[in-house]
């Protein structure tokens, strides 16, 4: 097995069989011992009672920065997912925030949702500049039999103008991961059939944009090396260091420049693969805001699963941070591969694969924000392609084309 798919089988070995950490979810306050009667579902809380979003952020349900921000809620009651120190009750009756029409059915004696509502928080505008837009949800769960009898349920929605400023400059790209959103960070793979599956991967890319030129278009490179840390099954953890130098790529604000990445493999089935070959600016013309970058990586695996012998002086990782520690990680020891992050679409593809099934996969990214690029949170979705070959796992062996999406 090459370096390039021991440290993709690093890689993939988290996002398959890992478990998912984070959920999306609010209670609505009051007394933890009726929390649990009614919940809402497909948000997260960022501050107590408080769900905050940025316009076109990947929070934002339609993905664009138009002055409003796109919640969907779902309204679930007895007991949707545990809540400390709740015992569920019966539901009978829902009062308030009469705009959720999609509510669960009543009385509900299991766990129930109704579908999502999609609730539009507009910003306000003040002169020419936009503030924060806010969206008060009151509602209560009346039961049979709870003591105490209702939850009584009070946030509000807010959806706050895109981040950051115009370029050129920096953007801190921090990883975030959400199980319950399927437009946040993902790890999709054809060994499932193009599903997501998931793990807790965390880290910031530290990203820069230069000045557009007369076309529109601006660098776009890795600012200082940055860090990703991920666990794994077996235990262990792996350090993930995106090198700043020789990092090269494009950010078209005007839109035309194509950005797409394809990486293909023969596998000629159970004979010896073929090598892996990648193609940049791939596909149509781009959207205003489509970018890429390439850069090298150097991955370390620490104990558990493939790790490196004397990869980890320092001992076991437990966060990003750790991977920046000097002396902590030697990365003269990484695998190293090369790797193309997009707005645009990834497709990763393995011909003849050794299962005789198709291994393909395509993700489409979403674009950046020019005059919002800038800090962090803003508008924008990664996505790169993996091939793997030559896994074994579980008694079986596969290859597999896998894409990589993260989100802020």
């Amino acid at each position: 097995m090459t370096a390039q798919r021991v440290a993709l089988l690093t890689l993939l070995s988290v996002g398959l069989w890992a478990a998912p950490q984070a959920r999306a979810q609010e209670l609505g306050g009051g007394p933890a011992a009726s929390d649990c009667y009614l919940t809402f579902e497909g948000i997260t809380e960022t501050s107590p009672r408080t769900v905050a979003c940025f316009d076109g952020s990947s929070c934002d349900a339609d993905h664009t920065v138009n002055q409003s921000c796109t919640f969907p809620v779902s309204v679930c009651v007895y007991g949707k997912d545990p809540v400390a120190g709740c015992t569920p009750a019966t539901v009978t009756k829902l009062t308030g925030a009469k705009f959720l029409t999609n509510l669960p059915t009543l009385p509900a004696s299991a766990a129930a949702c109704g579908m999502p509502n999609s609730v539009v928080v507009p910003l306000k505008k003040k002169g020419s500049k936009f503030k924060p837009g806010k969206k008060k949800i009151m509602m209560t769960a009346i039961t049979d039999g709870g003591h105490p009898k209702k939850d009584v349920d009070k946030f509000k929605l807010v959806c706050m103008p895109p981040a950051g400023g115009p370029v050129p400059g920096n953007r801190d790209f921090t990883v975030a991961y959400n199980a319950q959103n399927p437009n946040g960070s993902h790890f999709f793979t054809s060994y499932v059939n193009g599903a997501s599956v998931d793990s807790d991967f965390a880290g910031v890319l530290h990203l820069t944009a230069g000045t557009p030129g007369a076309d529109g278009v601006a660098s776009l490179t890795i600012a200082q090396d940055s860090y990703i840390h991920f666990k794994d099954i077996g235990g262990g953890a792996e350090c993930i260091k995106f090198l700043a130098a020789p990092s090269q790529g494009k950010l078209d604000c005007d839109g035309g420049t194509p950005v797409g990445t394809v990486q293909t493999q023969d596998s000629m089935g159970t004979g010896p693969n073929g090598p892996t070959t990648s193609t940049f600016e791939q596909g149509g013309p781009g959207r205003p805001g489509d970018g890429y970058v390439r850069t090298m990586v150097e991955a370390v695996t620490c104990a558990g699963v493939l790790g490196i012998p004397g990869g980890c002086p320092g001992g076991l990782p437990n966060n990003a941070d750790d991977c920046a520690v000097p002396g902590k990680i030697d990365y003269s020891k990484a695998f190293m591969f090369d790797m193309a992050i997009t707005t645009g679409s990834a497709t990763a593809t393995v011909l003849n694969p050794r299962q005789n099934n198709p291994a393909t996969i395509t993700r489409t990214g979403q674009p950046f924000d020019c005059q919002a690029f800038t800090g962090s949170g803003g508008p924008g979705v990664l996505v790169a392609p993996f091939i793997l070959s030559d896994v074994s796992f579980g008694g079986q062996t596969f290859d597999t084309a896998n894409v990589m999406q993260i989100t802020e």
